[in-house]
Order: structure tokens, then sequence, then C-alpha cells
């Protein structure tokens, strides 16, 4: 795809030049006129040359990407590229190995000592997931022939019906695919696909350097190897180590939180920047509806979103003397088990002391936490297939 072409808005003169390029490029010289509403009329009133047009001018607006008054994702850098073959990858994960006592020449007495398998294969624990096609999205957006040229009286009104296709065909996508990646998200952080950790509400310069000083813990524990804060958990005798680079950890704020912290914490601290104290900081309107999750720390691996397929295309229909413009796009969206990750929630957790169970325990065992090894006060959500067995002082509720 070429470089964007950003701008405030199509305006008449840049209107006229795409209309003049596209015009020419399908062979309708003859259509053309220095008159707005004359050019438009004469390329409606043939459908084969209709259709060349508007095939053209949507292949410009969509592969050049000249866009207008264009909603761009603010998690856009997250998309990981194009899976070029099939609807479906995987991801394979070595785990580090721990060594083993080597102090030779110590004798191997009756091939017992701790040289005694020498030869012996030792196989890499390798873990793999698989990731499928599960984003799939259609635009369509129809004007009759009468209603554009109605509109076009001038090369300013191309412009505005150029911006109004974009946003048709482009923004609405890129807001939906937005909302989506963020509901994924928050779906990671309800269901146990990423480990959490609970802070006090954000609404004061003490409340807010405390979350400075937590962000800034966890961003720095990234970047050595653990098992804290992956959410690998088929078992618990099957965890793996995971780390972070420095300039591969982003975070997600709310812009609730954005403002507090600025506002109160760096404001105070001779401005510093975020990125310097917790990685790249991207900040959206909300992560949760109920707004309980105030930010979310990531490696940049953790969202995972590739595209299988992005089209657009456009059809003049005789039968109806209008133009229809589609747009299509599929993608895998899924969170990486194996990427570091953590989210900052107001909620409260409270250590389960009773000796016997939660009443239901049996059924709603997910619903429960366990401390996230020595991270402090991070939980991971119980994520099993069956109910494991209950220890007192073990497990935490939420409220």
């Amino acid at each position: 795809m070429s470089e964007k072409i950003k701008m405030q808005k199509t305006t008449g003169d840049i209107a006229k030049k795409i209309a003049q390029q596209i015009t020419k490029s399908i062979g309708a010289d003859s259509a053309w006129s220095d008159n707005a509403n004359t050019w438009i009329s004469n390329i409606l009133s043939d459908s084969e040359m209709a259709n060349s047009f508007f095939s053209g001018l949507t292949n410009t607006i969509v592969k050049q990407q000249i866009l207008s008054r264009f909603f761009n994702n603010p998690l856009e850098r997250f998309k990981t590229g194009e899976l070029p073959y099939g609807l479906a990858e995987s991801e394979f994960y070595i785990n580090p190995q721990t060594g083993e006592t080597f102090l030779f020449p110590e004798a191997d007495t009756a091939g017992t000592g701790n040289n005694a398998d020498l030869l012996k294969d030792k196989l890499p624990d390798i873990k793999q997931i698989f990731f499928k096609k599960n984003y799939g999205k259609k635009y369509k957006k129809t004007y009759n022939d009468v209603q554009i040229i109605n509109i076009v009286q001038s090369w300013d009104d191309v412009g505005k019906l150029i911006d109004s296709i974009s946003r048709s065909l482009v923004s609405d996508a890129n807001i939906e695919e937005f909302d989506t990646m963020k509901a994924i998200m928050t779906a990671g952080f309800n269901n146990g696909d990423m480990v959490v950790s609970s802070i006090s509400d954000i609404t004061d310069k003490a409340s807010a350097e405390a979350f400075l000083v937590k962000a800034r813990e966890k961003y720095l524990s990234f970047q050595f190897p653990s098992t804290d804060y992956n959410s690998w958990t088929d078992s618990a005798s099957h965890k793996v180590k995971t780390w972070s680079d420095s300039d591969s950890i982003s975070i997600i704020l709310t812009a609730k939180t954005s403002a507090v912290v600025d506002v109160y914490a760096l404001a105070a601290a001779f401005n510093i920047d975020k990125a310097e104290i917790m990685g790249k900081v991207f900040v959206v309107d909300k992560i949760d509806d109920a707004g309980k999750v105030a930010a979310i720390l990531f490696d940049d691996t953790k969202l995972h979103f590739e595209k299988v397929l992005e089209r657009a295309y456009s059809f003049f229909n005789p039968e109806s003397c209008s133009v229809n413009f589609y747009y299509y796009r599929q993608a895998i969206l899924a969170l990486d088990p194996f990427a570091n990750c953590i989210a900052f929630t107001t909620y409260n957790y409270t250590q389960l002391t009773g000796a016997e169970a939660p009443a239901d325990w049996a059924t709603n065992y997910n619903d429960y936490f366990t401390k996230s090894g020595v991270s402090g006060d991070a939980y991971i959500k119980n994520n099993f297939d069956e109910a494991p067995v209950y220890a007192a002082n073990t497990y935490y509720s939420r409220s």
C-alpha cells in the first residue's frame, strides 16, 4: 500500500485533479469538462464508463488512502501484517530450560552419578498455539445517479462526495476495528488471558503517582525472564518463562487515566514523558464498559492482529441507476498467551480464608484468582478445564 496522503479535507482543487486523472486513466477523455456538474453527468450517462470511473475512484480512495476526516485506529500499530495464504497460523514457543548439575569427572557409580545421562536425548519444552480467521466485516454504501448529480454542483462538492465515500468505506471499518480490539482486551481481562493488578481509583496526585510507580515497576519487571506475567496456564507444572525487550512494551491508558496522570503527576516531574516511564503510550476513550480497567501494560505481541483480506469494490447498477460501494475486511484477532501483559484495575480482591470452598466453587471456579508468583499484588484468573482442589488462603474473589 502506498504512503498515506494526509489532509484535513479533500479540497475542490484536489478533487478536480483526482477526477481528471481517473477520467484519463479509463480512456474517457470525451467525458471531461471543467464544469463539475457537466462532467459527472457525462460519466453517469454510460453505465460502462460509470463502472470504470467509480472502480478507479474506489481504488484511489482505499488503496492509496487519499482520505479526509478519516478515523485512524489508535491501535493500528499492533496489526502485525498480512497472512498471505490460508486461514490459520500457528506459533511455537520454546521454554528456557534449567541447567543440570555438571561436576565432571565426579564418579558415575553404577550409572547413577551426576553424568549418568550423558548420552540421553533431552527434547526441548515446546509449546504451540493456533490462530484462525475469526474477524470478518462487510460495509456497503449506495448513491443513485440523481443524488450524485444533485450533490455535484462544484468541484468542492466532488471533494465532499469523495470524503463521504471515504468515511463509509474506511472510517466506519476502522472505528469498528478499534472497538473490537478494545473488546478483545476486555474479554482477556475478564476471561483470565492476562494478569491483573488492583489499584486505587486514579483521581488525584497521590493516586496518580502510586499508579506510575506500579506501572514503572511492571515495565522493568517485564524485561526479566519470569512466569509471572504471561497467561499460559495449561497446568501449574507447565508454565513458560518469558520476557520483553524494553522497546517492545506498550501501555494503553484510558483518557481519564492519562489526563489525571498528566495533570497531577507528570506536570510536577519536569514534564517527563510517560513513554520514559512505562513504554510506548496509547490513549483510548475507555477499555471496558464498566470503567474498571485504567490501563493495560503489555508486550507488543500480546494483541495479535493478522490481516487476511482487505478488498474494495464498486458497481454501477443500471437497473436502479445507482452506484454501490463495498468494502471487506477479514483478519485473525486474538491474544497471545506467551506475551507478557498486566491490567491495572480498580476491582478489589479478597482472600478466601475459609476452610471450606465457596458454595459455587464447583461451577464457578473460574471466577476466582490466585496470586501471580512474586509479582506482588497481581492475580491470575483460575482458568482451568475443571475445578482445582480448594485450599484456604490460596484463592481470591473479585468485587
